[in-house]
Order: structure tokens, then sequence, then C-alpha cells
């Protein structure tokens, strides 16, 4: 089973602050998936209006690394 499938689903139908708080318990990833769940949460608050986010409820939103900036 994919481990994001709730983050993805979440966002992809318009629950962005579930699929934020979705992503926040995801703890344990491979450096690929951290990646593709941080690029959904910070999408996410993008779509909620909140472009200066930069923390997650538990962690640290990393939108360089999410969208293969240095």
């Amino acid at each position: 089973m994919d481990p994001l499938f709730g983050v993805a689903n979440s966002f992809h139908v318009g629950a962005y602050q579930l699929a934020i708080n979705a992503g926040a318990d995801l703890t344990h990833l491979s450096d690929n998936l951290s990646t593709e769940r941080d690029a959904l949460v910070y999408r996410a608050y993008i779509a909620l209006g909140s472009h200066q986010a930069r923390r997650t409820a538990r962690g640290q939103c990393r939108p360089h690394a999410a969208l293969g900036l240095p």
C-alpha cells in the first residue's frame, strides 16, 4: 500500500487541512517519499493561502527540497 495515499487523496479532493495533518503524521519515510510528502503538504498550504508557511504541526516543511531546489 502507498504510505502517501491519505495525503495525496486528501489533497486531490480539496481537503487541504486534512492533507497537511496526514503529512505531519508520516515519519520514517525514505528520502523520495519524504520529498513527495513535503511537496504535497506545501502545495496544500499554498491552496489554503498560506504561502509563507514553513512548518507543519509536528515537523519542518522543506519547500525547497520538495521542489528540488538547493
